[in-house]
């Protein structure tokens, strides 16, 4: 019953919303399914404009998330053969003279962001946000990994980082994806 849980939680709501207008327009049309969920006669033509409009909705969110999930960005990562995991060679965001910040840094990051990721890439995120402040870092692959970024400028030590430099946005986005590396690991 948990996994069925987890996976309904994890499951995006255009998905949910598709899936439900399906539900009802077989409802509408088969007047049951399976003999276990049987819908009167005079309510079919209510299942069936449910059904219709649930998968509208679930239509309508599914397109405008795709929007969204194009400023996301990927990242691939590659286990080396010690086990380690070796971190991708390009940013999340874009990077070089006159780009923009990336999105996790200017508004708060939803679990549509996430969803898909695996533990590494929101390792990755969560520290961009340090890194592109300047923080250097303790482990040797996050450091080269950030090394590599064109728009990565080391100034302050681990244990010398100001917090303060970090916005609102950026301490609830370090703190959601922190939360989200913990249960995927």
């Amino acid at each position: 019953m948990d996994s069925y849980l987890k996976l309904i939680q994890s499951t995006p709501l255009p998905v949910i919303l598709i899936v439900s207008g399906i539900l009802f327009l077989l409802l509408a049309i088969t007047g049951g399914i399976s003999g276990k969920i049987m819908v009167e006669p005079g309510k079919q033509k209510f299942a069936g404009i449910a059904g219709i409009l649930l998968l509208l909705v679930g239509i309508f969110f599914n397109l405008s998330g795709k929007e969204k999930q194009q400023d996301s960005g990927s990242v691939s990562v590659t286990p080396t053969p010690g086990g380690e995991v070796a971190l991708p060679s390009s940013s999340l965001a874009p990077d070089g003279p006159g780009q923009a910040v990336p999105y996790f840094m200017t508004r708060k990051v939803t679990p549509r962001d996430i969803f898909g990721k695996s533990a590494v890439e929101l390792e990755i995120m969560r520290n961009e946000i340090y890194a592109r402040h300047g923080m250097k870092f303790m482990r040797a692959d996050l450091q080269g990994y950030f090394s590599r970024q064109s728009w990565y400028s080391p100034r302050y030590e681990p244990g010398n980082f100001p917090p303060g430099m970090l916005n609102p946005i950026e301490q609830a986005n370090i703190q959601f994806l922190k939360y989200q590396e913990t249960q995927l690991r």
